[in-house]
């Protein structure tokens, strides 16, 4: 989130990629503060469009160019990189972190080769790398104070110019700790726990850093990634805590891709809630359990004990307590595909706080969950590429019920739409067949393939997604030969 500490409100950073492009917002809420963060990019020359609050509604507050040496032109398209933002300047004030990987291949890791980054103004700070692709989901690069020493750093893994990679191997790749104001590396690791990694599929390409306390320090100073089976935990030195390795790794029946941090006894130290497992801040499993298929989304947070946290499994809607005892299941027939899930206050008319579940897979359908595993309602949200990219945000303030927030709307507890992001332009993809080239987007995750419109009488087709949608999961628009499709497809 970027504040605005002059007008005292709220602005809302959302990364927007002009011309022929989609683009993806993922919003989160962060102990019922104010709060957006981000997870963005696609295609063609980027501004990051900054919203205000005022008067309760979304404003267009300005536009932010990315600079022209973060760009990168590949077969005619300009990319402007995945976005991360947090103050590295020292002045208080978000800045932005773009970065490009050495690969972009669907099943394989996300590896950063290129970093840059600028102030809200457009200036660049500094840059490290170079080359790359746009990354095709969100990788493992983080901006935190891991150090403690009141300075923002970025912790990232990064891929050393001149090493040759493959994206089902972790071999040539390191993890760095970067000086936020300079981009120089003050720690560099490449520990055999990491290096000897290997994988592929939906469970190995979601690597992201989540920022952990497992020593009980005053602040957080500990990390740790998810590479497919294993789990990594680092302190702020890059010494390695600990690994926990499970092998379920069948798709639809493995933990949670992402999995979360928060601390459960509260004893200051974090555990990690992986769906099917809660290792604790040493590494070692509370319990271990095979829960509801498509573990999709997991949290931690308060349910049924204002003094305890629970850990939330999207699949099949469980609530389980740090010992493994089953708080809630709501059950298959109630949840038959998890996912997302978040928990906030969602209706004031209800006691809080509510689970918000995508319930039946990437699609549109949303219930709303109660204390007593009631369900208070269902209703039907916006579309959006993959049906993902949904969170809780606290619109008008933590004393107030949440909305939640999809594809550039904030729908209401009631599942009544509150706003709409307007002023921003619609995603838009077009692939015309000319016989050379043509723009195809992909979407991760969407079974089947259903055509665009076609333009009568042109050879060419238009594929307009639905307006105001910036789904987390949205994948690059890429160029294909024309010659080797039959009509223009999403898919």
């Amino acid at each position: 989130m970027a504040y605005d500490r002059i007008r005292t409100s709220p602005t809302v950073i959302m990364s927007f990629f002009m011309k022929n492009s989609s683009s993806s917002a993922l919003y989160r809420v962060k102990k019922g503060l104010w709060a957006a963060g981000i997870i963005l990019a696609s295609v063609l020359v980027g501004f990051n469009f900054i919203l205000k609050k005022q008067e309760g509604q979304p404003t267009l507050h300005r536009k932010v160019p990315i600079p022209p040496a973060f760009l990168i032109t590949t077969d005619g398209l300009t990319y402007g990189g995945d976005l991360r933002m947090g103050d590295l300047s020292g002045d208080g004030q978000a800045d932005f972190l773009v970065y490009r990987a050495a690969n972009s291949v669907d099943g394989g890791a996300v590896q950063p080769c290129f970093i840059g980054t600028f102030d809200q103004q457009g200036k660049v700070l500094w840059q490290k790398g170079e080359g790359g692709l746009q990354p095709n989901r969100p990788g493992p690069v983080a901006i935190f104070d891991i150090d403690a020493d009141g300075k923002n750093e970025v912790i990232t893994f990064f891929v050393e110019e001149g090493k040759a990679v493959t994206p089902q191997s972790m071999a040539n790749v390191v993890v760095q700790i970067l000086d936020g104001q300079t981009g120089r590396v003050k720690r560099q690791a490449g520990p055999p726990e990491l290096t000897a990694s290997e994988g592929q599929g939906a469970n190995w390409v979601h690597q992201r850093i989540l920022i952990a306390n497992l020593r009980g320090k005053a602040t957080p100073r500990d990390f740790i990634v998810k590479l497919g089976t294993k789990i990594i935990a680092f302190d702020d030195e890059l010494n390695v805590h600990w690994t926990y390795q499970k092998a379920w790794d069948e798709y639809a029946h493995c933990p949670a891709y992402v999995p979360t941090v928060g601390d459960m006894d509260n004893d200051g130290r974090d555990e990690i809630n992986g769906g099917y497992y809660v290792p604790n801040a040493d590494g070692q499993p509370l319990w271990e359990k095979k829960l509801g298929k498509n573990m999709d989304a997991v949290v931690i947070d308060y349910w049924d004990d204002p003094q305890k946290k629970r850990a939330f499994c999207s699949g099949f809607g469980h609530v389980m307590d740090q010992e493994g005892n089953v708080v809630l299941n709501l059950s298959e027939q109630v949840v038959p595909h998890g996912q997302e899930l978040r928990v906030a206050h969602f209706d004031g008319a209800v006691p809080g706080p509510q689970m918000m579940i995508r319930y039946n897979g990437h699609k549109t359908d949303m219930l709303l969950v109660g204390l007593n595993g009631k369900v208070i309602r269902k209703f039907k949200v916006n579309e959006s590429p993959n049906n993902t990219g949904m969170d809780a945000i606290y619109w008008n303030g933590s004393n107030r019920p949440a909305h939640l927030y999809n594809g550039g709307i904030l729908w209401s507890g009631q599942g009544k739409i509150a706003h709409k992001f307007s002023r921003l332009p619609a995603p838009r993809a077009t692939c015309g067949r000319d016989g050379t080239t043509a723009f195809r987007p992909t979407w991760r995750a969407t079974l089947g393939r259903r055509p665009c419109c076609t333009i009568p009488g042109t050879g060419t087709c238009s594929c307009r997604l639905p307006p105001l949608f910036y789904p987390s999961d949205l994948q690059n628009t890429s160029l294909v030969p024309a010659s080797t499709m039959s009509g223009c497809w999403i898919k």
